[in-house]
């Protein structure tokens, strides 16, 4: 059991607030925000406003979660609000033009942090540089994707932006994300498993592009035959632009994606403060006399914390898992 502190104000005004009932910390991946929703006790000089700053502690340091109110419910009659709040990961929906040229990932996230007055941690040299791209009234958080799908298919090296609430950005190799908190019988009170290949699962890549100065349209392709006469054909079709290498790009996206998608839902884990969307959480697990060992990717983690319990459920995906 720990101690929470929810903190909730603005400038010099801070109020200690009173939790009633269950809190909840949503964190997904893929660039979009965390999310935190409470119902909190008002009066005695205390109304949460639009704007206000919310910090979540765990003990005297931890911070587990650092956004600014988005929506209030009031029921003044009961004394209490209900509050949703987003980290700063929210502001990522502003939609922008930029024509990114010679910038590696790090240097665009910089660029969009200061123009959006966005906080970021350390970020380190992702390495390759973009030659050129163009987002066209684009979300920042699709530009920013784009960015990690380039830099993924170039290097192997899978990046990916939260912010671990501490009220910063960071920028974080998918390696680095791994949190050894096990996922076994014993540290959670439900599992729900399933293997797939009616989603994002393609044997076949066929990327194409227009040949401006020939006029033909160029094919780029990678396939596996032994999954194919397996499955039958699935088959990914993409036009890339000009500037792309296109048949690294499909020989990447065959590795990524020739393979089953494993989807492993989990009730009631002990709480882990570093579990968030992009995580990488080792599994040992016994589903129908199947055994599960391996590590699989949070999707969504869904934070709960009520009387000082702590627990997570999560959405975990991946193919790289042994059973």
């Amino acid at each position: 059991m720990h101690t929470h502190t929810l903190l909730i104000g603005t400038g010099k005004i801070i109020h200690d607030v009173v939790v009633l009932g269950e809190l909840t910390i949503e964190r997904p991946r893929l660039c979009n925000p965390a999310k935190l929703e409470a119902t909190v006790s008002t009066g005695q000089g205390f109304e949460p406003q639009l704007g206000d700053t919310v910090s979540l502690y765990q003990g005297a340091t931890r911070r587990l979660f650092t956004g600014i109110i988005f929506e209030i419910t009031p029921e003044p009659e009961k004394r209490e609000a209900r509050i949703l709040a987003y980290c700063q990961m929210r502001y990522l929906k502003n939609k922008e033009t930029y024509v990114i040229e010679g910038q590696r990932l790090d240097q665009v996230l910089a660029m969009i942090a200061a123009d959006f007055r966005l906080r970021t941690g350390k970020l380190p040299n992702t390495g390759y540089v973009i030659p050129s791209l163009v987002a066209d009234a684009k979300t920042l958080a699709d530009t920013l994707q784009q960015c990690i799908d380039e830099t993924y298919q170039h290097t192997g090296h899978a990046y990916a932006i939260h912010d671990d609430g501490s009220g910063l950005l960071q920028l974080k190799r998918a390696d680095a994300a791994f949190v050894n908190h096990l996922i076994a019988a014993d540290t959670c009170t439900g599992v729900d498993y399933s293997i797939s290949i009616d989603g994002e699962t393609y044997n076949r890549v066929k990327l194409y592009r227009e040949n401006k100065e020939s006029g033909r349209r160029e094919i780029y392709q990678a396939q596996d035959s032994s999954t194919m006469n397996r499955w039958g054909v699935l088959q990914l079709l993409e036009k890339v632009d000009e500037n792309v290498n296109a048949q690294v790009k499909a020989d990447t996206q065959l590795r990524l994606y020739n393979q089953p998608q494993r989807r492993l839902g989990i009730k009631g884990l002990i709480g882990h403060p570093d579990i968030w969307g992009g995580s990488l959480l080792p599994v040992d697990l016994t589903v129908d006399d199947t055994a599960l060992r391996g590590q699989l990717m949070v999707e969504k983690a869904t934070h709960r914390i009520k009387d000082g319990h702590h627990t997570v459920d999560l959405a975990l995906i991946g193919g790289g898992f042994s059973a």
